[in-house]
């Protein structure tokens, strides 16, 4: 089961998290952290996944320590995923979350595949 670390930061060139996966064997992708532990407040991501059909792209995934472990379905026939923390120019938060969220993209944050 591939699993890892998000990379931190928020510069899309230099910081994203990008996985390469056999197509279709997973279903899921779960995401967790203890920003509590770090004094942070929660991640917000962007989450793409890769499939047959292209990029599948979701904004906007908070994970906090308070609620568990984040778990998003991967799309039929999923062959990769790239995340990135949220807060720079290229990926604004959510406007709703402002003040709810860690927007430096500073939060650990781990990933598995199921």
């Amino acid at each position: 089961m591939p699993y890892g670390e998000l990379k931190t930061g928020l510069d899309p060139a230099t910081d994203l998290t990008v996985q390469a996966l056999p197509q279709g064997r997973y279903k899921t992708l779960g995401l967790n952290t203890d920003n509590g532990a770090q004094g942070f407040l929660p991640a917000s991501l962007r989450v793409a996944f890769r499939s047959s059909d292209g990029w599948h792209v979701t904004d906007h995934v908070v994970v906090d320590s308070k609620t568990g472990q984040k778990v998003l379905s991967l799309p039929a026939n999923c062959n990769g995923f790239s995340i990135l923390h949220e807060g720079g120019p290229n990926h604004p938060i959510d406007p709703a979350m402002a003040g709810k969220v860690d927007v430096l993209g500073q939060v650990a944050v781990g990933w598995e595949v199921s």
